[in-house]
This record gives C-alpha cells, sequence and structure tokens, in this order.
C-alpha cells in the first residue's frame, strides 16, 4: 500500500499532492533558523513526555483528589485507546515517510514505522481532547502544546501534514469514546482514584 501511495503522489493525484505540497512548505522553513530549529526538534522529540508527565502528575493533585484522577485516568485511556485505533489503521495503510519520497529533510533519525496516522499527534490530541471534553482548566494550555507538536513533526520531516492532522482526528475521537464509556464515580471509577 506504502509504493501505491507514493506511485499516487509522484502522479499528483488529490489530495495526497496538495498535502506533499504543504508539508514541504512547511519543512522549507527548516535550516533558516538555528534557534527554531532546535527548538522545534526539541518538541519533536519531547514534547509528548512532558505530556505524560503533566498528566501523571494529576494523580498526585491535592485540590480534588477525586475528580483530578479521574481527569488522569480518562487521559491515559484515552491516549491508549488512540494508540490502539492507529494500529488498527496501520493494518489498511502503509503510508511512506515523507523524506523516504524526497519530499522533506529530516532535522531527526528516520523512523521505521509507516507515516500515517502520527503515533505523537493522536497521543498529544487525545490527552488535549480529554481536557477540552471535561472542561479543565489546563485545556487550552494541552491543546496549544498539543498543536505545536503537531506542527513539529512535520517541520522536522518525519511526518506529512496529513499524518498530524488524522492524529488529530484519531486522538479526538479516541478521547470521545473514553469519555461515554468511563464515567466519574461509577463503580471502576470509584476503584482506580483509591489507588494508593
Amino acid at each position: 500500500m506504502g509504493t501505491i501511495c507514493g506511485q499516487d503522489l509522484a502522479k499528483g493525484v488529490f489530495p495526497l499532492a496538495i498535502d506533499a505540497q504543504l508539508t514541504g512548505w512547511i519543512n522549507g522553513f527548516a535550516g533558516r533558523s538555528a534557534g527554531l530549529d532546535w527548538a522545534m526538534v526539541v518538541l519533536a522529540r519531547y514534547s509528548v513526555y512532558l505530556l505524560v508527565f503533566a498528566v501523571a502528575i494529576r494523580w498526585f493533585w491535592n485540590s480534588n483528589r477525586a475528580r483530578d484522577r479521574h481527569v488522569a485516568i480518562s487521559c491515559g485511556a484515552a491516549a491508549a485507546a488512540g494508540l490502539v485505533i492507529n494500529q488498527v489503521i496501520l493494518l489498511a495503510f502503509d503510508r511512506v515517510r515523507p523524506y523516504d519520497l524526497g519530499i522533506t529533510h529530516l532535522l531527526i533519525g528516520p523512523s521505521a514505522d509507516p507515516s500515517f496516522p502520527s503515533d505523537h499527534a493522536t497521543l498529544a490530541f487525545a490527552v488535549a481532547a480529554m481536557l477540552l471534553v471535561k472542561r479543565d482548566r489546563f485545556a487550552l494550555a494541552f491543546t496549544a502544546l498539543a498543536a505545536l507538536l503537531a506542527v513539529s513533526r512535520v517541520y522536522v520531516g518525519i511526518h506529512y501534514l496529513g499524518d498530524v492532522v488524522g492524529g488529530l482526528a484519531v486522538g479526538t475521537v479516541a478521547a470521545l469514546l473514553v469519555n461515554a464509556l468511563y464515567k466519574r464515580g461509577n463503580w471502576l471509577d470509584r476503584r482506580l482514584v483509591a489507588i494508593f
């Protein structure tokens, strides 16, 4: 399937050609500013760990222990669900990375996984979407960080823009599913928030 995508892209088939053009345009800013390159590499590599740490720390939050632990569990479940959905999608799509087709040049090391959808973007937007659904006070900050992470993954050349948009969609769907199934105060929630 990856080869087919590559051949279609070479022929300029819509919308892959537009995705490639936008991806190339964003990645085209790479190499113009050492400071911006450094910031984008840091974001692309490490911001997902910051997101995970920031969610995990909610477990020890003291303002409203039951609520904060419920939010932390919900975010973790949404991220896990999004990554599972990604694995199912990868069975159907094996998209070649943009640098393998000469669309981008890399600022970080290559990846052995298929390009679509972006796991980093999926995880980040699953957390952000869950916080938005929960109307959490940190939701906008997490959403901004998720957006920066997504842009950075395209900037450094590891993903197409469509890959991170796909991650946004999968992460949002995962958050909505978890929010519908895992309710605050139910039997499972009461048991989980009481751990430790």
